[in-house]
């Protein structure tokens, strides 16, 4: 009954140095100073998170021409559409596209709204108390 076992150890060891040796992940105990590319040096890939990156000066605003609309990913399947001056508006989208370019997609269509929650197909911004707000139409 012993006879198989001696065997069946030997297959096991084969298989886990063949796949140590495929590339496989060692923790060499750097208390973490590589979680962001990775124990083996290679990238994690990119970031998932829906951070708002808005500031408060990138919202103040004198008149509604000073705003615009931009879109903010909120969830898998929800977007916010916010405002934000006009001048702030690329950096924003170009942060929002690194922040969220590891998210999956979720095979839904997203359910847009603006920043108090209505829904809506359209969206303006406008200058509210010194503030750009985005409003669905």
């Amino acid at each position: 009954m012993i006879r198989w076992l001696a065997p069946a150890l030997g297959i096991l060891a084969t298989v886990a140095i063949a796949l140590g040796g495929c590339g496989g992940k060692t923790d060499t105990g750097d208390a973490g100073s590589d979680a962001a590319t990775g124990i083996d040096g290679a990238s994690d890939g990119p970031m998932c998170t829906y951070q708002d990156t808005r500031t408060a000066s990138e919202r103040t605003c004198s008149v509604s021409a000073d705003c615009a609309v931009v879109v903010r990913s909120v969830s898998c399947c929800q977007e916010e559409n916010e405002g934000i001056l006009s001048s702030a508006a690329p950096t924003f989208n170009q942060q929002q596209a690194a922040l969220t370019a590891g998210c999956p997609g979720c095979g839904c269509a997203a359910q847009p709204v603006d920043e108090l929650g209505v829904k809506g197909t359209s969206f303006v911004a406008t200058c509210d108390n010194g503030l750009c707000t985005a409003h669905a139409q």
